[in-house]
C-alpha cells in the first residue's frame, strides 16, 4: 500500500504470501486466545488459533443466542461477556497463565 492509501500491483503481490495465519504460525512464542460465537465468522478465528504452534493457544466457541426468532446481542464483541458468564474468568485465567 502506498502512503496515499492506494494500492498497486507490486505492493499487493509483495504482501500476498503473508496472512494472519502465516504470521501466527511463524511466531511460535505467540499464544492466541480466541473467543467467538457461531453467529460471527468463527472460521477466521478458528483458523488463526489453529495456525498457532503455541500450546497455550486457546479457542472458546459459544453457541448462538436465540430469543425466539431474533439473534440476541450476546454474540459479538463486548456483549459476549453478558451472555457468557464464563468468558471473563476464562480470559483472566488464561492471561495469568501467560505471565512469567
Amino acid at each position: 500500500m502506498r502512503r496515499d492509501g492506494d494500492t498497486d500491483a507490486s505492493s499487493e503481490a509483495a504482501l500476498a504470501p503473508w496472512s494472519p495465519q502465516r504470521l501466527v504460525a511463524a511466531t511460535p512464542s505467540l499464544a492466541i486466545f480466541g473467543a467467538v460465537s457461531r453467529y460471527d465468522n468463527a472460521k477466521d478465528i478458528e483458523a488463526l488459533v489453529g495456525a498457532s504452534r503455541n500450546p497455550a493457544s486457546t479457542l472458546k466457541v459459544y453457541p448462538e443466542s436465540w430469543l425466539g426468532m431474533v439473534m440476541t446481542s450476546f454474540d459479538h464483541g463486548v456483549w459476549m461477556f453478558d451472555g457468557n458468564p464464563d468468558l471473563r474468568p476464562s480470559i483472566v485465567s488464561w492471561l495469568r497463565q501467560q505471565s512469567p
